[in-house]
């Protein structure tokens, strides 16, 4: 959608829709590691009699539920941030969190919060729906399987998320010559959490700034 809406601004090419799309699955598929993982741990210890139980089960609906949530939250509050900034979260995003009553009263004025919040509970309970009518959970819930396959499971998505964290840079998609290549390659809750640890803004790309030489001229 991003990519429609910024078609202009970015000069996109072939080989830059190839090099976007590459590098925001291996985003995407980042952050769906990320979120999986305690679940995949919870999986690793549990017996077959508890993963057959009705607990796990309400348990495994009501974990889903709230990652559905979150990922629908995420992508309306990404739409409205990136109408503002023209990017994807970065640490203004972070500092809204801190001014969150101002936030929140802002958003306020701008939108409907019953109809907004309804409406992504109503999506979201949709997709529960759908996924129960699809049986999705149905193998999960009634498979018996060994420690050791499972151990093996677990530890490679643990050794996956673990390499996404240290060694995976939200920098690796910015693009030196045109801003938009760059954040249309970026993941939205990727650059969240990147914003968030580098605790960095760039000034120059969101401030209106002049050439220094002119700046020095300026002054003397």
């Amino acid at each position: 959608m991003f990519t429609v809406l910024c078609w202009k601004q970015a000069g996109l090419s072939v080989p830059d829709l190839i090099s976007i799309y590459s590098k925001g699955l291996i985003y995407d598929l980042a952050v769906a590691l990320t979120i999986s993982l305690p679940y995949a741990i919870y999986l690793l210890f549990i017996s077959d009699k508890w993963n057959r139980s009705l607990v796990n089960r309400i348990l495994t609906y009501f974990g889903f539920f709230v990652v559905l949530l979150l990922c629908m939250f995420s992508f309306f509050a990404e739409i409205a941030f990136w109408g503002e900034f023209d990017s994807r979260f970065n640490f203004i995003a972070v500092d809204y969190l801190v001014y969150t009553y101002e936030v929140v009263n802002n958003i306020k004025q701008s939108y409907s919060l019953p109809k907004l919040i309804g409406g992504m509970f109503l999506i979201t309970v949709c997709i529960i729906i759908f996924c129960e009518i699809r049986k999705i959970f149905f193998h999960s819930f009634n498979n018996r399987t060994a420690f050791s396959e499972r151990l093996k499971l677990s530890g490679t998505l643990i050794l996956l998320s673990v390499l996404s964290v240290f060694f995976l840079k939200n920098s690796w998609a910015e693009d030196n010559d045109n801003k938009y290549k760059g954040e249309l390659s970026k993941a939205g809750i990727f650059s969240f959490f990147a914003a968030f640890r580098s605790n960095e803004l760039d000034y120059e790309q969101f401030y209106k700034t002049i050439d220094r030489n002119k700046l020095l001229t300026s002054i003397k």
